[in-house]
């Protein structure tokens, strides 16, 4: 009868030892998408550390002719906030829009700035820049001249 005690006690024993075991170590939980878990994204502007710049595409010149602006260097930034004033003086239809690349040779076009302006206007709008070099590209109606102003913040 002691020898049933004493291996009832072990076997006892044991037991509680698995138990304690169990409980100590935490079972691994299988991978799953936890909503909490996801961090939330940061933007961070402009790109690659540089700081924001101003950048002149026009400064009051007189347009008589489809043409493009100075060339801008925007491969540090992904966003410009562009602001364009047109005088169009006499009857003219403009439209602007950007243009980008990588050689300041050849050209993509992208978004229009101003589309069929035919009178005055002053507007500002944020737009996103691509590629290492960006423009506005002016398309006339006719040799009227018109004045106009193209600033952009690179962010």
């Amino acid at each position: 009868m002691k020898i049933l005690r004493t291996a009832g006690l072990a076997a006892l024993l044991v037991v509680a030892l698995i138990l304690a075991l169990v409980v100590a170590v935490p079972m691994a939980r299988p991978v799953t998408a936890d909503v909490l878990a996801i961090p939330t994204p940061v933007f961070t502007s402009p790109l690659a550390g540089a700081t924001a710049r101003t950048a002149t595409f026009w400064d009051t010149d007189v347009l008589i002719a489809t043409g493009g602006s100075s060339v801008v260097d925007v491969g540090n930034f992904n966003r410009a906030d562009i602001m364009w004033s047109i005088d169009v003086g006499t009857v003219n239809t403009t439209t602007y829009k950007l243009q980008f690349s990588n050689d300041a040779t050849h050209w993509t076009d992208g978004v229009a700035v101003a589309s069929a302006v035919v009178a005055d206007v002053t507007n500002l709008a944020q737009f996103y820049v691509f590629g290492r070099y960006a423009r506005v590209y002016a398309t006339v109606s006719n040799t009227n001249p018109l004045t106009t102003t193209v600033i952009a913040v690179l962010k």
